[in-house]
């Protein structure tokens, strides 16, 4: 039996919520500049954010312009924005905020929808290329969830599409979006399915970035090696109002969503936490939390499973069983699981870190020493973020910008 982490828990009830959440997200902060931009805002304007998320009436707190404008700044980059104006513009007046903040609110929802409405016909474009050719394919994240957990497609914003599929139909789905006239300048598949994740393809017509994915979590080696199989043998078929596709099922979803909200990701969004509060409503049954806490050893994400129940709880209000709630009764991580958590959890501050978990998933010492030798010398293609100009010298100069920021986080 391997020690278990000590995690960090929410303070009792006699804490004031904002409070509450400020001592949690020390540790796992949210996205912002600076990170937990929005806890900067005072008590009151907090407690109405997280009424506004739990759709829960409450009077406005008497601000000035300069306060709720900030607030309105910070929340931008959590996408929660939508979802919370769909609540507050149902609630009576007096309980609404300034008409000028919730005319930049009601804006916001309906640059979200007209997004969502927008992005429907590409989706749909993209599931019937490769259901013309059989290659089975899962939407996931945000255009899913927004059709699946959520009341209406418009209240969860997406920035691109995410498509899942198996390892060995991805060089297929390369050239069904090369018909489509999608480019892919980083050709990241070819440079190693085990170290990469997805490929990110770039439309040639107006459109967002779509991202195939061929791993869950991300090289990093915490789920066994048939879940991906399993999951596509575990999907569901939805029928929305303007898309048919197939999902993960909730519990895989939810898996997936974890990792990548905790694991790939150091900085929190509201958007995302408040996917997890829904998924955890499709988790109705008795049986359905037993298979999950176990299935959370097997995966590896014991830890991080934790991690996310409590912070969807903190926010959406949404409690858990009395049993689901006692996480010192759970099953322990495994010890992989706890050896990989040491670097998962500073891997964003932390280029050792970073590395460690990655040499972690991959199989063998020659894909290891592969990842080593592009770590040094990063393929040239890959290099055009640290690029400055077209000049004869500028790839060596490229080479050390890159390295002088990843000696800042060594």
């Amino acid at each position: 039996m391997c020690p278990e982490p000590r995690l960090h828990v929410p303070p009792d009830d006699h804490t004031s919520l904002p409070a509450t959440l400020r001592q949690w997200h020390i540790l796992y902060p949210l996205v912002g500049r600076p990170p937990n931009a929005l806890l900067s805002a005072p008590d009151e304007l907090i407690q109405y954010v997280v009424a506004a998320i739990r759709n829960i009436p409450c009077t406005p707190p008497a601000c000035g312009p300069e306060a709720w404008d900030h607030l309105f700044e910070s929340l931008r980059p959590h996408g929660i924005i939508p979802l919370m104006t769909s609540h507050i513009s149902s609630w009576p007046e007096e309980y609404r905020p300034p008409e000028k903040i919730l005319s930049g609110l009601k804006d916001a929802l309906f640059y979200g929808a007209v997004r969502n409405l927008r992005m429907g016909p590409q989706v749909r474009q993209v599931l019937e290329a490769f259901n013309e050719v059989g290659i089975p394919v899962l939407l996931v994240k945000g255009p899913a969830l927004a059709r699946t957990v959520y009341p209406d497609p418009a209240l969860r914003q997406s920035s691109d599409i995410d498509l899942m599929v198996r390892p060995e139909d991805f060089l297929r789905c390369e050239r069904v979006m090369e018909t489509l006239r999608y480019s892919c300048p980083a050709r990241t598949y070819q440079i190693s399915p085990h170290a990469f994740h997805h490929q990110a393809f770039l439309p040639g017509n107006p459109g967002v970035m779509v991202e195939v994915h061929w791993m869950a979590d991300f090289g990093y080696g915490y789920f066994p090696k048939n879940w991906l199989e399993n999951a596509m043998n575990r999907k569901i078929h939805v029928q929305s109002k303007d898309l048919a596709f197939d999902t993960l099922h909730p519990q895989d979803h939810f898996q997936f969503l974890v990792i990548h909200n905790i694991i790939q990701h150091n900085h929190r969004r509201l958007d995302w936490i408040m996917d997890i509060a829904l998924l955890m409503q499709e988790i109705s049954t008795a049986s359905n939390w037993k298979s999950l806490q176990t299935t959370s050893v097997t995966n590896h994400t014991r830890i991080p499973v934790e991690i996310a129940l409590r912070e969807a709880v903190l926010w959406s209000g949404r409690p858990l069983p009395t049993k689901v709630a006692d996480f010192p009764a759970w099953p322990a991580p495994s010890a992989r699981e706890v050896h990989l958590w040491q670097y998962a959890r500073i891997q964003e501050v932390s280029a050792w870190a970073a590395i460690r978990l990655h040499l972690s998933g991959l199989p063998g010492y020659r894909e290891k020493l592969k990842y080593c030798r592009r770590f040094i010398f990063l393929p040239p293609h890959l290099m055009t973020g640290y690029r400055r100009s077209q000049r004869l010298f500028d790839p060596y100069l490229a080479h050390l910008r890159r390295w002088w920021s990843i000696i800042h986080h060594i």
